[in-house]
Order: structure tokens, then C-alpha cells, then sequence
């Protein structure tokens, strides 16, 4: 099995809340109109709510994050797309060393010549951290989106019944798990893949 690129921590979660329940759950109640239908004001379907609940669960919203992104991806968001059809899909973000470009192509490229993502190995962590390098010579910053389509089919049904103003924390934790699953599944190993070809 690949590794986990999503780390749900509900025992993380309980323990640092004001209310003794759920941190996550107090982020919750200050964005209960983001689980509506913009429409209706009913309960959004699930991909929206999905959605909604993952923007909530991630940084920037969250620090630390009910849903713990591995140090080494850039971002996993939500997003839906240009069309305006209604598609949606899960966007992971990698950043690629120049280890990993390597094998793609031929040497006299020159890759040497240019500047890499500095890395940092955190003490918290196995796995390494990706920054911008110095601006002290020319560099070539490479990362990769990973699309991973998704729709209502895949993830759980929120209760339609909740009432307006307020967020259900267990369909909302449902729903970010099953967005956390499907990332680690599908991404995951891709992720190992393209880190196996940096090594």
C-alpha cells in the first residue's frame, strides 16, 4: 500500500478544541453558509459540500489542518472546472527536483546549470519540505498537477435536514474523509513514483 499523502487526526482534533468536541467543529460553525446551495439555501450536494468541507479541514483555513497534508505536497484542494458544467475534481500538487525530470530528458539539456527546489528534511517528518532556492542563479522550479475527477457518486450524502446556520460536524467529517481516501488511493502512488524517480 502507498503511503499516505492525508493524515486525519481525530484524536488531535478532540483534544486541542475549546469545546472539548472538535476543533474542526468550531471552523465549522463560522462558515455554515459555505454548505448551502447558493440557489435554494438548502443543503449543498455532495461534491459542493464536499468541497466546502475540505476547504475548511486544509490550510490556509485550518493550521494545523483536521486533514494533515503530507510536508511534501504542495497543496491538494478542491476545484471545479472552466466549463461551467458542474465537473469538480480533486487537484494535487507535487513539486519535481530535477532527479525526477532526469530519466525524461537527454543530458545535454543541461539541468546542472540551473537552480533546484531547496529541500529541507523536517524533524517532525520522514519526508522532505520543497522551498524556493536563493535567486542566485537562473532555476528551474518544476512541479506537476495530478486531476483526479470527482463526483457525487463517490462521496457520502449530507443530511438534507440540518438545520440553516449550522453544519453537520459528522457529514462534514465523513465527506473529507472520503476526499482524504480517494487521495491516497489514486495520488498516492503516483506520488511514490515520481519520489522513487527523484531517488
Amino acid at each position: 500500500m502507498s503511503e499516505q499523502l492525508v493524515v486525519i487526526d481525530d484524536v488531535s482534533d478532540r483534544s486541542r478544541a475549546s469545546d472539548r468536541i472538535s476543533r474542526y467543529g468550531a471552523y465549522l460553525r463560522n462558515s455554515a453558509e459555505e454548505f448551502r446551495d447558493a440557489w435554494d439555501g438548502t443543503v449543498a450536494g455532495p461534491v459542493e459540500f464536499a468541497a466546502a468541507a475540505w476547504r475548511n479541514a486544509t490550510g490556509p483555513v485550518m493550521g494545523p489542518g483536521y486533514a494533515e497534508i503530507r510536508n511534501d505536497i504542495d497543496s491538494i484542494r478542491v476545484i471545479t472546472g472552466d466549463s461551467g458544467d458542474g465537473d469538480w475534481a480533486i487537484e494535487v500538487t507535487i513539486a519535481l527536483t530535477h532527479s525526477a525530470l532526469r530519466p525524461l530528458f537527454p543530458s545535454h539539456l543541461g539541468l546542472g546549470d540551473f537552480g533546484d527546489w531547496h529541500t529541507e528534511r523536517s524533524p517532525f517528518s520522514e519526508h522532505s519540505s520543497y522551498w524556493n532556492p536563493e535567486y542566485t542563479r537562473p532555476a528551474l522550479l518544476t512541479s506537476t498537477r495530478l486531476i483526479i475527477p470527482l463526483v457525487a457518486t463517490m462521496l457520502p450524502t449530507p443530511s438534507p435536514d440540518t438545520p440553516v446556520g449550522t453544519v453537520c460536524l459528522a457529514d462534514a467529517k465523513a465527506a473529507v474523509r472520503a476526499v482524504a481516501d480517494i487521495v491516497n488511493r489514486q495520488a498516492g502512488p503516483v506520488v511514490e513514483a515520481l519520489r522513487g524517480g527523484a531517488r
